[in-house]
């Protein structure tokens, strides 16, 4: 997974937008740097929502947890 951060306008022009642009991608590469692996997260999460299908199948395993965790009261 890579992740690119780009701006529209906002920043100025010319060198200063290029350097704001080089400055949030630094800063980002520096906060990916310091998270642990995708799998590491999976590992050690209680509970898995995947987001790779179509929105109807996102919304039934966000109720099928909603249920459980209500559950758990």
């Amino acid at each position: 997974m890579s992740l690119v951060i780009g701006l529209t306008g906002g920043i100025g022009s010319g060198p200063q937008r290029r350097t704001g642009f080089l400055s949030l991608r630094n800063n980002g590469r520096a906060i990916m740097a310091t998270q642990i692996a995708r799998q590491q997260r999976l590992q050690q999460a209680d509970d898995v929502i995947a987001n790779d299908s179509s929105l109807a199948h996102l919304q039934q395993q966000v109720e099928a947890l909603h249920q459980k965790y209500l559950a758990m009261q």
